[in-house]
């Protein structure tokens, strides 16, 4: 950590709630919530003191101390709800042998977007949407937003005409498409053709979920069979699954 000082070994809250009381002759002391460099909020950093080893430093060189936590430790250090969406996207034939690849995206990276009216706020993930382009980098034309729409607000998004498009609410409830179709939490909706998404948000959601929580993602359809195309396709997947070649799980954890 570019903060602390030579000699001076600093953790994040995360590690340092993974080594206290793991580490003999040490002590742990926290030093607060610090504005560091290319962070956006303050974070909760402490000290790893080694018996034998200086006990005494100056202070951080950090932007400035800050009395807000930030959300990842805030979660570490109090639990509460979290979210996950696993999304499988098919492969034209041409490219079902791509190497894998692995991309991390964090909420700094996001395009932020508002309504006019300032009733909702569309991050853009990957994708065009509205002439904003995301970060998310995808093999095919997909395009993946996560939009909170506040009580009574109304969402329109314009749609490419070509793309399918679906909805599926993370929390909240509310109704979709110009037929104004109810939803609520755990409901995936499949919108019909059109140029434009539209979801409108309840004037009373959940007392757990202030806004309608919704995902936006559609892209240009391939047209061909889901994973493999081919028998021999599928035989060889189910070999190389029996072989070990996509992985084990270990038998403790099974």
């Amino acid at each position: 950590m570019s903060a602390a000082h030579g000699g001076q070994i600093v953790l994040s809250a995360t590690t340092a709630e993974l080594l206290r009381g793991a580490v003999e002759d040490a002590e742990i002391v926290d030093l607060g919530f610090h504005r560091l460099r290319d962070v956006t909020e303050p974070v909760s950093v402490a000290e790893l003191r080694l018996v034998g080893r200086p006990q005494e430093f100056p202070a951080l060189r950090s932007l400035g101390r800050g009395g807000t936590p930030a959300a990842p430790d805030q979660f570490v250090r109090t639990g509460g709800r979290s979210q996950g969406v696993q999304l499988w996207v098919s492969l034209p034939a041409a490219q079902k042998m791509t190497d894998p690849r692995y991309q991390a995206l964090t909420g700094d990276n996001l395009v932020m977007l508002w309504s006019p009216d300032a009733g909702a706020l569309v991050r853009l993930i990957a994708g065009d949407l509205a002439g904003h382009a995301g970060p998310g980098a995808t093999p095919t034309p997909i395009t993946r937003a996560h939009a909170s729409v506040s009580p009574g607000a109304r969402l329109t998004v314009p749609w490419v005409p070509e793309f399918n498009a679906v909805a599926y609410v993370l929390t909240g409830r509310g109704e979709a498409g110009d037929e104004r179709r109810p939803i609520g939490a755990g409901q995936l909706v499949v919108l019909g053709p059109g140029d434009a998404v539209t979801v409108f948000a309840a004037d009373e959601q959940p007392e757990d979920s202030p806004n309608l929580e919704v995902l936006v993602l559609g892209g240009l359809p391939i047209r061909e069979p889901f994973l493999m195309n081919t028998r021999a396709e599928n035989r060889q997947a189910i070999e190389d699954f029996n072989a070990g070649r996509m992985g084990r799980v270990p038998v403790s954890s099974a």
